[in-house]
């Protein structure tokens, strides 16, 4: 019985984990079809008050954010406990609660909206587009955080398969509606006219999803409850201060440099951080799903197999990411050459090594280890770390940033990354686990890390023996190469024997499957 029960959860986490992979699959393949048509169009300038735009509401997520967390933990402990009636009472009372912050976030659009232009170096031509950007994408986020409730609920169900679908529909209807927009000769304000309305779309998605697998919601004053919100807030305070400071490090060097530098100069630096943060995502959406994990497994008080999932999950998105490292430190300058022309080159390729070592050894290798700590509800000094690793990158940024610039930039949000979320959170998780800290790091870095350098130095003699892979077919090539080589060797250097009897196993049983099927 026990083990059909562990089969069960190991088959709804890996379904989880696929159709999250599929949600991050399909932003990366847009973004990169998407950006460079946009800077064809309409120019570095304008890409970069894009970004920036997205950068300024982007501190909108503040609220959203550290209240959804309390709803997709609350949701997965009172669904464990069988008890609907407290899920109605977190929906309802949640609902309230964002209603009143989208309120304040309305006005506070209407004053951004106005003054923009005075704090960021926007062309003369380009301040009308750019007043309406921010207003209509401050209006949409004001309003999904409310709306947003209901996305949580799904995370909280652990249904990823729903919420991802609804994700992948509403990213390919916002960027065709965009690149169709841009090929009719429209500007700025009219694609955040309609990511608004796609937003808005995903969130009714959303909502239609929630009611589908959970019959039981009601909707009513009388559920709004002040001791719900009470234990909530014991919950999101801390979780508020971690989104707090992990909001402040995601969007403050794009705001920054938009103060000191010429708008182009956001697209610089926001399109290789843009593109090392898809390529964590594709390998840490295992990490995303082990938060409502952690809480089912914690609330049974089996804190033994949260520190084996923590060190499994941890290791294998170190391992995924490992080859996608390689790959931009060895090939980096041609992709962005190919991808986005020889200005983008020029300025964003040198930030590539730089933003890769807190990415990779930082980011990737430890994606899970803050979801553990918000499931297990001991994240209070995660999040104090994070405010004061989001207040020291301001403070050098403020300093660095004018006199050098982007890279300035991408050197302390690296090196402050690296101290932070890589060495200290993995202490937090040991602490809060009681596991040896030497023996979670090892079992995390040692055998990706043995298995990933040789093939770099490899790549890196050969790019110097026969020169850069230029052009996209032979890019593409070396890429696939990598990536094939690298799995392949890691599936027998960094599998934990367990796991590779259970692929080898699926394997077989999935190839006897399609050998019994009559054709």
């Amino acid at each position: 019985m026990q083990d059909n029960e562990s089969a069960y959860h190991r088959c709804r986490f890996v379904k989880n984990v696929l159709w999250s992979w599929a949600s991050v699959a399909v932003p990366i393949l847009t973004a990169l079809a998407l950006a460079p048509y946009i800077i064809l169009k309409l120019g570095p300038e304008s890409y970069g008050l894009w970004s920036l735009a997205f950068s300024i509401v982007g501190y909108y997520n503040l609220l959203d954010l550290a209240f959804r967390s309390t709803v997709v933990k609350f949701t997965a402990q009172f669904a464990s406990l069988g008890n609907p009636d407290k899920i109605n009472e977190l929906v309802n009372t949640m609902l309230a609660c964002f209603s009143a912050g989208s309120a304040l976030l309305v006005e506070v659009t209407a004053v951004l909206a106005k003054g923009a232009d005075r704090i960021f170096k926007v062309p003369p031509a380009l301040q009308g587009d750019f007043f309406w950007l921010i207003l209509l994408l401050g209006l949409g986020m004001a309003v999904g955080v409310t709306l947003n409730v209901f996305t949580g609920c799904l995370e909280g169900l652990q249904r990823f398969d729903l919420a991802s679908r609804v994700s992948m529909v509403t990213i390919l209807v916002r960027s065709g509606g965009i690149a169709v927009l841009i090929a009719m000769g429209h500007g700025l304000a009219a694609m955040g006219a309609w990511a608004v309305f796609t937003q808005l779309l995903s969130f009714a998605f959303s909502f239609a999803s929630f009611r589908r697998i959970f019959p039981y919601l009601r909707f009513s004053t009388s559920l709004v409850k002040l001791s719900m919100l009470k234990e909530a807030m014991g919950y999101g305070a801390h979780t508020l201060v971690a989104y707090l400071g992990g909001i402040v490090l995601d969007q403050s060097p794009s705001v920054l440099i938009g103060h000191y530098c010429r708008a182009a100069f956001v697209g610089y630096y926001t399109l290789p951080q843009r593109l090392l943060q898809y390529g964590v995502d594709m390998v840490g959406r295992a990490g995303m799903v082990v938060g409502a994990r952690t809480a089912e497994l914690a609330s049974a008080g089996e804190l033994q197999r949260v520190s084996g999932l923590a060190a499994n999950v941890n290791r294998y998105c170190l391992t995924l990411f490992a080859p996608f490292s390689i790959v931009l430190l060895v090939h980096g300058p041609e992709l962005m050459k190919a991808w986005l022309g020889p200005a983008f080159a020029i300025h964003s390729a040198p930030l590539l090594p730089i933003m890769l070592v807190g990415s990779t050894l930082a980011t990737a290798a430890q994606f899970s280890s803050s979801t553990v700590l918000f499931g297990l509800g001991k994240h209070q000094n995660y999040a104090r770390a994070l405010l004061v690793e989001a207040l020291a990158a301001v403070a050098c940024m403020t300093v660095f940033l004018p006199r050098y610039g982007i890279v300035a930039a991408a050197v302390v949000t690296s090196s402050l990354m690296l101290l932070n979320r890589g060495l200290f959170t993995s202490w937090l998780v040991c602490k809060a686990l009681g596991s040896s800290y030497r023996d979670y790091m090892g079992y995390i870095f040692t055998h990706p890390i043995l298995t990933a350098v040789p093939f770099l130095l490899l790549a890196l003699w050969l790019n110097h023996r026969y020169g850069p892979v230029e052009g996209w077919l032979s890019l593409l090539v070396s890429t696939a190469v990598i990536f094939i080589v690298f799995y392949g060797v890691a599936f027998f250097t960094c599998l934990h024997p367990e796991h590779r009897r259970a692929v080898r196993t699926w394997i077989k049983e999935q190839v006897n499957h399609f050998a019994a099927t009559p054709s």
